[in-house]
């Protein structure tokens, strides 16, 4: 067996290149004092209720109570937006038996063009 492993491998021999630095920018040294870190992520969701305090949306992705993001939506014709905060998540499983997740958001603030564009959703839902 000895004498096996001290023969040469079989087969072609592997090129072995060095790997180049691609950065275009340079870099900086780092104490390891970061102030803080924000990590977008993007979800689908599906609206299930909207008023003028908040939304409960249903999504494939769990979402953490107390974090903050973003609403995109189209209501008819106009666009809306607002910074949100998860208030609360409960599991389900949706009609199409895919694990996903019930969540309720506050609407924390929005531009008078999202505020109008809300309340004229809601008032023509009304009648």
């Amino acid at each position: 067996m000895s004498e096996r492993l001290l023969q040469p491998p079989l087969g072609n021999t592997l090129a072995v290149r060095v790997a180049r630095d691609r950065r275009r920018g340079w870099r900086m040294g780092c104490s390891g004092e970061a102030a803080g870190f924000e990590l977008l992520t993007l979800s689908s969701v599906e609206l299930r209720d909207l008023s003028m305090a908040g939304a409960m949306f249903a999504s494939e992705t769990a979402l953490e109570p107390g974090s903050k993001g973003q609403l995109r939506i189209g209501l008819g014709d106009r666009g809306f937006a607002a910074e949100v905060e998860i208030q609360r998540i409960e599991p389900h499983a949706g009609a199409d038996l895919r694990p996903g997740y019930r969540i309720a958001a506050s609407f924390m603030s929005m531009d008078e063009e999202s505020r109008r564009s809300l309340a004229s959703f809601l008032t023509s839902a009304e009648r």
